[in-house]
């Protein structure tokens, strides 16, 4: 199958935390599609366990659900920051905690080609 040919890309928005773009594609078939791309700089989330074998959450107010929620630690990466350095980073911010250990688990898209998250778990110690 043939990759679409990229006619143009448009920024129809720039925000704070993320941009999107409209792409016009040309499909092997000459239909032409539009398509909204989300360009985030990634993001991790960990699985904290301390010590003792507790899980760690925390709770953050999310506007688009109008409420708290219980949520796993988690952030947006940095520029140029590397996903373990967010870990760290994060967990001190969120839970007041130094990772004593990190086990990566894995990374995925939330939507095709859109790099959004590297998910990093980690232990924690106190």
């Amino acid at each position: 199958m043939e990759t679409p040919r990229l006619v143009r890309s448009e920024r129809v928005y720039s925000g704070r935390l993320f941009n999107v773009d409209l792409d016009t594609l040309e499909m092997h078939d000459g239909v032409i599609a539009l398509r909204e791309t989300l360009q985030h700089p990634g993001a991790v989330a960990m699985i904290p366990v301390d010590a003792e074998g507790n899980l760690i959450l925390v709770t953050q107010y999310r506007h688009s659900a109008g409420r708290r929620l219980l949520e796993l630690p988690a952030g947006t990466l940095e520029k140029g920051e590397e996903p373990i350095t967010a870990v760290s980073r994060e967990l001190q911010e969120e839970i007041g905690y130094a990772p004593g250990r990190v086990i990566g688990l894995g990374g995925f898209f939330v939507a095709p080609a859109t790099p959004v998250s590297t998910s990093t778990f980690s232990s924690v110690t106190n």
